[in-house]
């Protein structure tokens, strides 16, 4: 069960960040076309990849991936098999360089360019320049870790409501 609470709750915050931006795109549809469907293999201009970079930077990406890594790495030290902190000081060492190299950053560019035109990035760049996209920056993080908690005990709560539901229509629940 830890394990897929854990992945829930990656997909999840990961879910928030997305939809944080996707909310922006005014086309509503990958690359703001309705309906449209991007290429995923269409190569990214340098002056695309410079201002998703900075999307990033004021969207807080980096800092809410820390944040996962905060989050999901004390739950994953819980596991049944003792792992010697040693062995977790290096494993975090080495997601923290993924995000103060840049790295992270590097692996989204494709992606953002993916669902957002050019034009669409240098809008949404607009929107964190803002006051509300500034706000929107700083509480999300905060915000996802919320959505993940809330949406776990949710997620638990549907679980035990079916498993009821089927036990009451007679059927035998094989998750227990």
């Amino acid at each position: 069960m830890r394990n897929s609470s854990v992945s829930a709750t990656l997909v999840l915050l990961l879910f928030t960040l997305a939809i944080s931006s996707y909310a922006q795109n005014p086309g509503g549809a990958p690359g703001g076309v309705p309906g449209g469907i991007p290429d995923p293999n269409a190569p990214v201009s340098p002056e695309k990849a410079k201002a998703i970079r900075r999307l990033m930077e004021l969207n807080g990406g980096v800092k809410a991936a820390q944040q996962i890594l905060d989050q999901v790495t004390p739950r994953l030290r819980r596991t049944p098999r003792p792992v010697p902190d040693s062995v977790w000081a290096e494993i975090e060492k080495e997601f923290a360089a993924d995000l103060s190299s840049g790295k992270f950053v590097e692996r989204m560019i494709p992606l953002y360019s993916r669902y957002f035109t050019e034009a669409d990035i240098n809008e949404l760049i607009k929107f964190y320049e803002s006051p509300i996209g500034q706000k929107m920056a700083r509480v999300l993080p905060q915000l996802a870790v919320e959505a993940m908690q809330v949406g776990g005990q949710w997620g638990l709560d549907v679980m035990k409501r079916i498993q009821q539901r089927l036990k009451e229509k007679g059927y035998s629940n094989t998750t227990e």
